[in-house]
């Protein structure tokens, strides 16, 4: 089998490479491959001796084939190959396919050979395993080729060139769309199944259906071909199109197959004598081309950068020579213009080229008569202009030399008219198309140059000059220059006014702009070499670090190292103190120098207080602030970045020492922190070296002196920057920063203090001593103590002594030292110790040795000597671990000793380690011996022997008499079997005192020693028992111990408890136990017990009363007494309850429910025996008015809660024993809530008829009958309340006296006063109807008063704006009304005050209608008499606007009144007036007014913009009489002379005047919706329909 083997692994290595290819190559390496790999397969086939059988070879190429199938499967995916570009799609499959051919063609090339060659090795396998699969996939891929072909043939044939040729895009997108279309039904869901041949037939259709489909396309695009002729856009492009069409047939040919490509002859066929269609297609182009010419010859389509008539000209030439292009080609063609249609075609040419050259001829002849008078007209445009938005480039000028031009804002450009530039561009087009120019536009374009290079040019880079200067500028500094750019404007506007492009001093204007740009740009030069250099020393202050790392870097080295803390802050404030004296000396430069350089340039003034430079010196000293705080920001992020101590060594180095087992760390905590926070002070407080600048100037204050006794005050940057929120914030960042150092500081610290911790009583412990004596010394005990101490001393002295914490680093090395030789103190003293004990423990060995010695050598005269001797023989032989565990401790205890360097006398420690030699020497003289004796001990074997045999006899009738009536057996009652099991226990002890007797014989005489089985099982058997029983025993005393508690005195808990561990205990007894059958009959004892617990539990409930156990036992059958004192737990063990449970547990479910409810009813009997109503006294004006209840909301809900409670218990089926008691109170309560009802309706209305009814004489007068009845009822009311206060309790109260039937009667009383008083008021209402806008208790507080002054507070409610009455003559007549505003007028004749208030107030609500009618009157008539702001001046502000609103009417009738007399401009010049007004107010409001006038003002612009908008409408849409509907349809107020009144008319209404006085209220912006609401209001009024505005 090896050479076998051998021989196949040698011959099929030379295969395996050729295997790799297969498996793991493409499919070109597989088809290279294959040649040589057949070769290989055939050499082993005639060559091997042991693989050249159909056995091993079929299978072999078997697998090859299936290998060559799955990697055609896995690399042709039919859904991957159309996806993919057409080239790649078509080499996959290709290559696919010829590696399944070449598969089957190398096997048959082989088998020829091997025939040839007469071999005697047949070459024949089976075929259909080889190649059935691999011949039809060949077959599936050169369909998927077939496939790929057709489609690409179509997609380049269908490509974009042939729709540049036809233009139909549609029709050759729906055939592409067809082709698509052909990939859809190969979409298949077998597509990994397409290579199978069960799925042949299924394949097969859906190639047919895809060859089907192509000859549908190919017929489709045959007649698409033909079409397109028909079709064709181009004419001339038609000539190209049968070189397109093989090209494009040549293209597709080369990239097809045979099987897909459409056949190219129909193509050409179709294209022979398409030139009808040809010459057909070229009259529509042309016919086109006439329309697009006359369609756009008067706003044609121009080329970039053409101008407009010589691109006019250009798209004509351009049309006609796409016209003549095509005819020049068709004649080159022979014979194809000879025909009638070619003459026809010719003609439709020529009638077109002759429309083209007379339009071209018109628009040269109207563009050469206008060109002279367009040149000069704007070569007299100013040379400048603004490019800014909305600019006004002519200004305003006002006179003949343009004193009153106003210069237009920049930027500035030259101001060279396009048209100007047109006109050029037109003329070099013009001229280059062969057309003379006329020579007005032929001077300036030959002047284009001159335009150009000496005036466009030159002055626009003057003005952009201009611009960069203006640019470079900050606002500031525009405001700093203002009067050098109003020069420097003044300069430039000369190129506004006079200059124009015909003037000669252009050129002398350009260089007086440039000089003046010179002399500003001098100026600028200065202001920002000065300010650059006020800003190098801004932005030195705020680079300015006030501390350095660097500061602190050794000078040898360059590295930091750290320093003591004082020495450190003595570095860092000299270094503070140079650098802010470097800074103040460069800020005090600014102001002494700097500035006063730029004032001295600007303002010609060195005075350092120059109003120009008031804004400038503001905003430098702004920029110092901020500087100043970036100084103090950076320099405090940098001290904390310090103090972070991130990437370098600490700052500072502290040195801790011991103070006995105290650290003490020098410089202190306290110290570091102090110096720390006044380093940060430090850099805060540097703001105090910058003084600050007197207001508007650049001169430092001087210091202020406040009091002569302290130093004087200076005011500088630290006021402000001091309160900053970043410096405030890292203030607090360098606190939290610190704190948190020290507390890691301490954390570290408490690490070291942790060794004075390392004992009880502390490492320096002066009585270390007594506390070691306490401590339990063994050897063990011992090592680890002294192990301990020796390691802290290792760990002090191995531990870094330096620890760096940010800022600080500590120094321990003094504490290190100290720490370790106290360790070495306690150390030393546990070794003494050690040493003590372990010396004791020698001493005591060698003394038992030296015993041992003396009896082993002992005589033996007699038997019992022997066994003594023997015995201490068996003794030693016995020991011999023992000894040599005391020898290995104490050997151990002085090795501990020598390790840790205790001490030890030398002959002391030689003992200890020879102790183990001593006894050696004992042991081999104890076997010497025993060895001696061998004689002696054979006499007294054979008495041994007897005794044991006797001993067996005595054991086995035990055995027998134990499984016959033992404890164990079934029909022993677990009683009996407790005083059994106890017997056994007994006589077992005996006989294993005898049975150790024997064995110690045996073992002395060397006897074999043997077990005693009977005493064995016996034994384990009593053990097994002695559980069961132990745990019954247990429950049984339980019982007995829980039987006797009286059941008043039982812990629930207790007994459950007992029963829970009993069964815990029970199931936790090994499987072979719980097969016991005494343990089940414990088991069952337990499970009884903790079965009736549950109800035990429930008969503890609180709720079970006498009838409950009464019913109790008539169920069990068990009769006790069920007293409290009496009752105990053996009574109910007696009932044996877990026999009843279901009749049980429904006694004691009825006695919860029942319990339930009666816990209920008692907290409701409780709640309404303490509930009582909240009575107190009721005062109104300082007078004791009675009692009343105060709110019950919380005794309300009570009630409702309780009533519900009541009404679920009366529900419930165990309510029968207290079902009297539960409708008592269901009566009570419902008595109760109906009472209180009643009761807080009865005082609602007495309160608020008690206030009008007593102490009110008028009421009383006014209705004396119901005053009286009110006080009967008053009467009536107040005895209930004194009663109520007497005794509040709520049952009570609402139950005693017939209340509710009392209280009903007092409320329907009370309602008839009500009525009574209702009807009074309504009397009054119809008097004065404005009261109906108060309320009753308004109206009667106004009743009840004799006082006419108190009907003020309710002015505002009875009138729209009148805030109070003016009274007069001791509040006897009222002369006038004022508003809110504090407007008044007066009326012109005085009301007197006298009877009732109604009547009072409608005289004076006449009076005021009476009044402002004539003082309307009044305004209107002065209106014409005062210029329009003073009249408003002088009027109430509603006479201010209802008189412009007349006036304004008749103005606008008097306007069409002009217009039908001819004055066309009548509403224009309105509205102008109306303007002007508007303007007028406008003018008031911006100057001061007072705030009267302002709001009558600010109301009337209201009215007049809209009076203004009206009129504007009016003007744009000509209306022009009076009667029309969009006059018609205003708001319009008149004053009629005939009824001397003023009239509102609108549409067909007409209303008169309210004359309400309306204050100055204000008015909304009106709009068209305003105005439709007035225009609905007014109409529905006139119809009598009612409106609500």
């Amino acid at each position: 089998m090896y050479l076998e083997a051998r021989n196949n692994v040698k011959f099929l290595s030379t295969l395996e490479r050729h295997f790799k290819h297969i498996s793991e190559g493409s499919f070109q390496v597989i088809s290279e491959s294959l040649p040589s790999m057949v070769n290989g397969l055939k050499m082993v086939w005639v060559i091997s001796r042991h693989y050249n059988t159909d056995e091993r070879m079929a299978p072999l190429m078997e697998n090859i084939a299936e290998t060559l199938a799955r990697r055609v499967r896995e690399g042709v995916r039919l859904s991957e190959v159309l996806a993919m570009d057409i080239l790649q799609s078509r080499k996959l499959v290709s290559e696919a396919r010829d590696v399944l051919r070449s598969w089957s063609e190398q096997y048959f090339i082989t088998r020829k050979k091997i025939e040839e060659t007469g071999s005697d090795h047949r070459w024949e396998f089976d075929r259909k395993a080889l190649f059935g699969k691999t011949d039809y996939m060949a077959e599936i891929c050169e369909n998927i080729l077939e496939i790929v072909n057709s489609i690409d043939h179509f997609r380049v044939f269908l490509g974009p060139e042939l729709k540049a040729v036809t233009g139909d895009t549609a029709g050759i997108d729906e055939v592409i769309k067809r082709v698509e279309g052909l990939t859809i039904p190969l979409k298949i869901p077998f597509e990994e199944k397409i290579f199978d041949k069960s799925y042949e037939k299924a394949w097969e259709t859906i190639i047919k259906k895809f060859r089907a489909s192509v000859i549908e396309i190919e017929k489709m695009t045959e007649q698409f071909i033909k079409e397109s002729f028909r079709k064709l856009r181009s004419a001339e492009g038609a000539f190209e199109l049968v070189q397109n069409f093989q090209k494009i047939g040549n293209t597709g040919g080369q990239a097809a197959s045979n099987n897909a490509s459409v056949a190219g002859g129909f193509i050409q066929q179709q294209i022979s004598d398409r030139y009808k269609d040809i010459l057909e297609q070229y009259l529509n182009e042309l016919t086109i081309v006439k329309q697009l010419f006359v369609k756009n010859k008067d706003r044609p389509q121009l080329y970039k950068n053409f101008p407009p008539v010589a691109g006019a000209i250009a798209w004509a030439r351009d049309l006609y020579l796409r016209a003549k292009r095509p005819i020049l080609r068709f004649k080159k063609h022979g014979g194809l213009l000879d025909d009638s249609f070619g003459e026809s075609v010719k003609n439709s040419y020529l009638e077109f080229a002759r429309s083209v050259d007379n339009y071209i001829t018109d628009l040269y002849n109207d563009w050469e008569g206008s060109v002279t008078s367009v040149v000069q007209e704007k070569l007299r445009m100013p040379v400048l202009c603004s490019i800014a938005p909305n600019a006004n480039n002519l200004g305003k000028i006002g006179s003949k030399d343009g004193a009153n031009f106003v210069l237009p804002p920049p930027p500035y450009r030259v101001s060279f008219s396009p048209e100007l530039r047109l006109i050029i561009k037109e003329s070099r087009y013009l001229d280059k198309l062969g057309y003379r120019v006329p020579e007005a536009a032929l001077n300036v374009t030959l002047q284009e140059k001159k335009y150009l290079a000496e005036i466009i040019r030159p002055l626009n880079e003057k003005l952009h000059e201009y611009d960069r200067l203006l640019g470079t500028l900050t606002e500031v500094e525009k405001k700093l220059l203002s009067s050098h750019i109003d020069d420097l404007n003044t300069t430039i506007k000369g190129g506004f006014y006079p200059l124009n492009w015909t003037s000669q001093r252009i050129p002398s204007y350009i260089e007086e702009l440039g000089s003046a740009l010179e002399k500003f740009d001098s100026v600028i030069s200065e202001v920002h070499k000065n300010g650059e250099m006020i800003m190098d020393i801004v932005n030195k202050i705020s680079k300015t670090l006030l501390i350095r790392e660097s500061d602190f870097k050794s000078t040898t080295d360059g590295v930091r190292q750290p320093l003591d803390i004082s020495e450190f802050f003595e570095i860092f404030e000299k270094n503070r103190v140079e650098r802010l004296d470097a800074l103040v000396h460069d800020y005090k430069s600014i102001g002494e120098t700097f500035l006063m350089k730029i004032e001295g340039v600007v303002a010609r003034t060195a005075t350092g207080a120059s109003p120009v430079l008031g804004i400038y010196y503001h905003y430098w000293e702004r920029c110092i602030y901020n500087a100043i705080t970036q100084m103090i920001i950076r320099s405090m992020a940098t001290y904390i970045g310090m103090l972070q101590c991130k990437e370098g060594p600490p700052l500072f180095k502290l040195l801790v020492s011991l103070n006995g087992k105290d650290l003490l760390i020098s410089p202190s905590i306290t110290e570091v922190d102090k110096l720390i926070a006044k380093g940060g002070r430090s850099i805060v407080e540097a703001a105090r070296c910058f003084v600050r600048w007197m207001f508007g100037t650049c001169l430092q204050t001087e210091p202020q002196v406040v009091n002569e006794d302290e130093e004087p005050y200076v005011f500088s940057f630290f006021q402000d920057i001091s309160k900053n929120s970043q410096v405030v914030k890292l203030a607090l960042s360098l606190t939290s920063l610190t704190q948190k150092v020290y507390s890691i500081l301490e954390m570290y610290l408490e690490g070291w203090r942790r060794y004075d911790k390392a004992t009880a009583t502390g490492l320096w412990d002066p009585k270390r001593k007594q506390q070691i004596e306490k401590i339990r010394q063994t050897c063990d005990n011992l090592d680890q103590a002294m192990n301990y101490f020796q390691s802290i001393k290792e760990t002090v002295r191995s531990q870094a002594t330096l620890k760096d914490i940010d800022f600080l680093q500590i120094d321990m090395s003094s504490v290190a030292v100290g720490v370790a030789r106290q360790a070495e103190l306690w150390k030393n003293d546990y070794g003494e110790v050690l040493l003590t004990t372990s010396r004791s423990l020698l001493n005591k060995l060698q003394d038992r040795f030296t015993t041992l010695e003396q009896q082993v050598d002992a005589e033996t005269p007699d038997l019992e000597s022997l066994k003594f001797v023997l015995n201490i023989i068996a003794e030693i032989q016995g020991m011999m671990q023992d000894i040599e565990l005391e020898m290995m401790d104490i050997t151990e205890r002085y090795r501990t000793l020598a390790r840790y360097s205790i001490a030890v006398p030398p002959q002391e420690m030689t003992d200890a380690l020879s102790i183990e030699t001593r006894w050696r020497t004992l042991y081999c003289n104890s076997r010497t011996r025993d060895l001696r004796l061998i004689d002696t001990k054979a006499q007294f074997r054979q008495v041994t022997s007897q005794q044991d045999k006797d001993f067996r006899e005595l054991l086995a009738n035990l055995r027998k008499d134990f499984l016959d009536k033992g404890p164990g057996v079934s029909s022993t009652p677990l009683d009996e079997g407790v005083d059994l099991l106890a017997d056994y226990r007994k006589k077992l002890v005996s006989l294993n005192k005898i049975k150790a007797e024997l064995i110690n014989a045996q073992n002395l005489f060397n006897l074999d020693v043997k077990p005693y089985p009977d005493l064995q099982q016996t034994q384990a058997d009593v053990d097994q028992l002695s559980k069961i029983y132990d745990l019954y025993v247990q429950f049984k005393e339980f019982q007995m111990n829980m039987a006797s508690t009286l059941w008043g005195d039982l812990d629930i808990t207790v007994l459950q408890k007992g029963a829970d561990d009993f069964e815990k205990t029970a199931r936790r007894f090994p499987k072979d136990l719980k097969e016991i059958f005494t343990f089940k009959l414990v088991e069952a004892k337990l499970a009884n017990f903790k079965e009736a617990l549950p109800l035990v539990v429930s008969l503890k409930n609180d709720a079970m009363k006498q009838r409950h156990w009464q019913k109790l036992m008539d169920v069990t059958g068990v009769t006790f007494d069920v007293t409290l004192k009496s009752l105990t737990l053996s009574n109910i063990f007696s009932m044996e309850l877990h026999k009843f449970t279901a009749a049980i547990e429904e006694i004691i479910n009825e006695a919860v429910q029942e319990a339930k409810i009666e816990n209920e009813l008692a907290k409701i009997e409780a709640a309404w025996r303490n509930n009582a109503l909240s009575v107190v006294k009721y005062k109104k004006d300082g007078q004791d008015r009675g009692w009343v209840l105060r709110a019950a909301d919380d005794l309300k809900l009570e009630l409702e809660d309780n009533m519900l409670n009541l009404q679920t218990i009366s529900g419930s089926r165990f309510v029968t024993a207290f079902v009297d008691r539960v409708r008592k109170w269901e009566k009570s309560l419902n008595l109760v809530s109906e009472c209180l009802e009643m009761w807080f309706t009865v005082q609602r209305k007495w309160v608020y008829l008690e206030g009008i009814f007593i102490g009110a004489e008028d009421i009383r007068q006014q209705l004396p009958e119901e005053a009286k009845r009110f006080d009967a009822i008053d009467k009536a009311y107040k005895t209930i309340m004194t009663a109520t206060s007497k005794n509040p309790n709520v049952v009570d109260a609402c139950s005693m006296d017939n209340r509710l039937s009392v209280l009903s009667t007092l409320s329907e009383r009370l309602d008839s006063c009500q009525k009574s008083l209702s009807d009074y008021l309504d009397t009054k209402r119809a008097s004065f109807p404005r009261f109906f806008f108060i309320s009753d208790d308004e109206l009667l507080s106004v009743l009840g008063n004799s006082d006419p002054s108190s009907i003020q507070v309710h002015m505002l409610k009875l009138f729209d704006n009148v805030k109070e009455l003016q009274f007069a003559r001791g509040n006897k007549v009222v002369e006038g009304m004022s508003s809110v505003e504090k407007e008044g007028f007066i009326c012109r004749t005085p009301v007197t005050i006298d009877g009732p208030v109604e009547n009072w107030m409608t005289a004076c609500e006449d009076e005021m209608h009476t009044s402002l009618k004539d003082i309307t009157k009044e305004g209107v008539f002065n209106y014409a008499k005062h210029e329009r702001t003073s009249w408003l001046k002088l009027v109430l502000g509603m006479v201010g606007l209802v008189g412009s609103q007349i006036w304004w009417t008749w103005e606008v009738e008097d306007s069409f009144r002009q217009a039908k007399e001819g004055n066309k401009y009548a509403m224009k010049q309105l509205e102008s007036k109306l303007t002007g007004q508007l303007n007028d107010l406008v003018a008031m409001v911006r100057d001061k007014l007072d705030g009267i006038t302002r709001k009558k003002v600010n109301t009337l612009l209201i009215i007049d913009v809209h009076a203004r908008d009206i009129v504007d409408g009016f003007v744009r849409e000509s209306v022009m009489h009076a009667k029309e509907f969009a006059w018609e349809s205003q708001l319009r107020f008149y004053w009629d002379r005939d009824v001397d009144d003023c009239i509102i008319r609108q549409c067909t209404g007409q209303f008169r005047y309210g004359y309400e006085y309306m204050g100055l209220n204000g008015r909304l912006v009106i709009t068209p919706l305003t105005d439709r609401c007035y225009m609905t209001l007014t109409q529905a009024l006139t119809f009598k329909l009612g409106g609500s505005p």
